[in-house]
């Protein structure tokens, strides 16, 4: 009986040693999982995560000048590639734009680093006569917004607080209860948190800023904002929205506006 008492004693104290190593082991879990789960703030510049940064040559030109034909012809077949490539490729994103030059054809990239020239050169076309432009790196946000005509009645927000990371795009309401009518374009200016705490522009295709449409006294007017999650790998957190107005009777030059949206898992 002694013996059967004594087991007894020895299992639950084995027991009460394993479930306390399981708790501390538990907590423990938990702590380093906060540390690990620290925010991740989003960079488009920065190079995705197993990519290629060797420099790919340019392919030696059979002749060391293209006519205007043979130039215009490269750049048909840049934009043919492109098509080929699909939306769910994020070089289909990045290459926006290009011009036929006297010598040479000038690709524009929405994120023009080393590494994307590198992508283009792999999936498009390694020609020597071939020029990159756009930003190198990322472009800081800072415009000052005007609170004179909020405080008028003019407001901008977005449809809801809050979309999924991976929304290809969100939309966004202008509403006009001033005392004057405004003009706006078709542009405008998404910015994200860098690790700094600054605010910086989110890469995507621009538009022309060409003050085409009106708001009278009393109007909303409801717009697309585009977010390219395939190419900015866009992280959950807050972003902004930048928007410009021309209120008549005013300053010719516009006014920002400007709301934050938050992006989730």
């Amino acid at each position: 009986m002694k013996r059967q008492g004594f087991m007894l004693l020895m299992l639950c104290a084995c027991l009460h040693f394993s479930c306390t190593n399981h708790v501390r082991d538990k907590k423990g879990e938990s702590e380093d999982s906060v540390l690990s789960v620290m925010v991740e703030y989003t960079d488009p510049f920065a190079v995705p995560e197993g990519g290629d940064t060797a420099m790919i040559p340019f392919v030696k030109p059979i002749k060391n000048r293209l006519s205007m034909k043979e130039l215009a012809m490269l750049n048909d077949s840049l934009w043919k590639r492109r098509d080929f490539l699909g939306r769910k490729n994020p070089l289909w994103f990045n290459f926006h734009g290009s011009a036929v030059g006297a010598d040479s054809v000038t690709v524009y990239l929405s994120i023009n680093t080393s590494y994307w020239q590198n992508v283009f050169r792999k999936q498009i076309s390694s020609s020597s006569f071939i020029r990159f432009e756009g930003p190198s790196g990322p472009e800081k946000v800072v415009l000052e917004t005007d609170s004179g005509l909020v405080e008028e009645g003019v407001y901008l927000r977005p449809e809801s607080t809050e979309w999924l990371v991976s929304s290809d795009s969100v939309s966004f309401i202008l509403c006009n209860h001033g005392s004057r009518r405004l003009q706006f374009g078709a542009s405008y200016i998404v910015a994200y948190q860098g690790a700094d705490k600054s605010w910086y522009k989110l890469p995507g295709v621009g538009s022309w800023e060409d003050m085409a449409y009106g708001l009278a006294v009393g109007g909303c007017d409801t717009f697309t904002v585009r977010l390219y999650p395939v190419l900015n790998r866009n992280k959950s957190g807050t972003y902004r929205l930048y928007k410009k107005v021309v209120p008549s009777q005013g300053d010719h030059e516009g006014c920002w506006l400007m709301t934050e949206f938050r992006l989730a898992d």
